[in-house]
């Protein structure tokens, strides 16, 4: 009986150090073992199954792949990109990392890991066109402003019954080209859909870039007359005024600053243009 009793420790002594074993320990187990708590949505024990496998083989793209999708299921995006580019780089035009990287990188707002990404996904099957609009738009975001003026003419050619494509494919081409093509895509949209209040103040706004200041602020005029309470009529007015080297305009827009003390943000730095105004026409 003794014997019995000692020999029955001894089994319970060998289970126990036998169940530890059951843990992964080779780079196929902890890959898989990673990928099935992945699955059940179980994203801390997966990325410490995926982590170890990293640690063994760090150039493994499974376990990389895998490991930044965790990260990215639990919205903690710096970490998912890590390892996405990491897996990016050691294995380059994956079609399936890089819609990851998109995604993750759009929802991040990282503008210079999206436009990579998408060109992966361009050059392994996609419609171009399917990504010109996040294109046009990444590329502001970057100040590549000739890509993004390539992207928005590309937008405008293909919907021009959009007013939108106007005023962004204008914008772009003031950025990239020259002024006076920005002047004849707003003129293209008025002509198209008439006097509409954003090509009257794009036009405007091109027309004081260009020092026609008298030009732009006829328009400006009309815009504040037609719509006294609009704010940022009236600063763009002021600022028109302001510029011209003329007393009595300066006087205009000092009135004009004054009268919007307190009620625009501090970037308009309406205090310092009141300074100005009232040094350059004798007023204390």
């Amino acid at each position: 009986m003794r014997l019995l009793v000692q020999t029955t420790a001894v089994a319970i002594v060998i289970l126990a150090v036998t169940g530890c074993d059951n843990e992964p320990k080779s780079l196929d187990d902890l890959r898989t073992a990673g990928k099935k708590a992945f699955v059940a949505q179980k994203y801390d024990q997966a990325r410490d199954y995926l982590g170890q496998a990293v640690r063994i083989a760090p150039s493994d793209r499974e376990a990389l792949y895998f490991l930044g999708m965790t990260y990215s299921k639990d919205s903690n995006y710096d970490s998912a990109l890590h390892y996405l580019k990491r897996t990016d780089i050691l294995y380059p035009d994956d079609r399936e990392t890089n819609l990851e990287l998109y995604r993750v990188a759009m929802t991040a707002g990282e503008a210079d890991i999206a436009a990579d990404a998408i060109e992966v996904l361009i050059n392994t099957g996609d419609p171009a066109s399917k990504y010109w609009e996040e294109l046009a738009h990444l590329h502001v975001k970057r100040e590549k402003f000739f890509l993004a003026n390539r992207y928005f003419r590309l937008l405008l050619d293909a919907e021009p019954d959009k007013p939108q494509r106007y005023l962004d494919a204008s914008n772009a081409a003031a950025s990239a080209e020259s002024v006076s093509v920005a002047l004849e895509i707003i003129d293209s949209a008025l002509n198209r859909f008439g006097e509409q209040e954003e090509f009257l103040l794009n036009k405007a706004l091109f027309l004081v870039a260009e020092d026609r200041f008298t030009e732009g602020e006829i328009i400006l005029r009309r815009l504040v007359a037609a719509d006294t309470a609009n704010i940022g009529y009236r600063v763009n007015l002021a600022h028109t005024l302001g510029l011209q080297d003329d007393p009595r305009k300066r006087r205009e827009a000092l009135t004009l600053y004054e009268g919007l003390k307190g009620r625009v943000g501090d970037q308009f730095n309406i205090d310092s243009l009141i300074g100005v105004l009232r040094e350059q026409v004798g007023q204390p």
